[in-house]
């Protein structure tokens, strides 16, 4: 990436950090993670005007804030962490949105029988637990965090919609197919 376009992006990230950092509880990881991470990644290609959203590793809050300000009437949060619970709880005044904290790990045949339209999951390695169901998801956009997973979901028919790290392959994935990548990144379903 030429600098020009490297200190541009750096920009829109800060803006995008005051943006959603603005009055939200966070932690040192949250934080840190909001200055490199594009929320508008996670936006399906439709409205989420009224509708429901599965927040799957939800750390602190910061992409219901997001899902509530796209128009979600509903964020239900999943994380196991207490803090990280707790803080959603703390957040939950700033969310556009009605928001449902769960407490606990994420199970398939618990949380994917919950009424919702769209699932956003970023587990750590245990999205793992969705390739089972991958084929019948609902809209669904997923942090795959190693090569083997990217390639598991693709042959279900996910597809990537930031460019892969290229020693991991970690990237974000939906099984809807993207209206353009994001940040300007190129994939072309190969890795880089």
């Amino acid at each position: 990436m030429d600098p020009l376009a490297w200190s541009l992006r750096s920009i829109m990230q800060r803006l995008m950090h005051r943006r959603v950092n603005s009055g939200l509880d966070l932690d040192d990881a949250a934080k840190s993670f909001l200055y490199h991470e594009d929320f508008g990644v996670y936006a399906p290609p439709f409205s989420l005007i009224g509708k429901t959203v599965l927040d799957l590793g939800a750390c602190c809050g910061e992409t219901a804030f997001f899902f509530g300000n796209k128009g979600a009437a509903r964020v239900i949060c999943v994380e196991p962490k207490a803090d990280r619970a707790k803080r959603i709880r703390n957040n939950i005044p700033r969310i556009k949105a009605e928001v449902l904290v769960l407490e606990e790990p994420f199970s398939p045949d618990k949380h994917l029988l919950l009424d919702y339209d769209l699932i956003k999951c970023d587990i750590e390695g245990y999205e793992i637990l969705l390739l089972p169901y991958a084929k019948n998801l609902k809209p669904c956009v997923v942090e795959v965090h190693n090569w083997y997973l990217h390639e598991q979901f693709e042959k279900v028919g996910f597809r990537a919609l930031t460019a892969p790290d290229d020693m991991l392959g970690v990237c974000i994935m939906a099984n809807w197919p993207p209206s353009k990548p994001a940040n300007g990144a190129k994939y072309n379903g190969k890795r880089l």
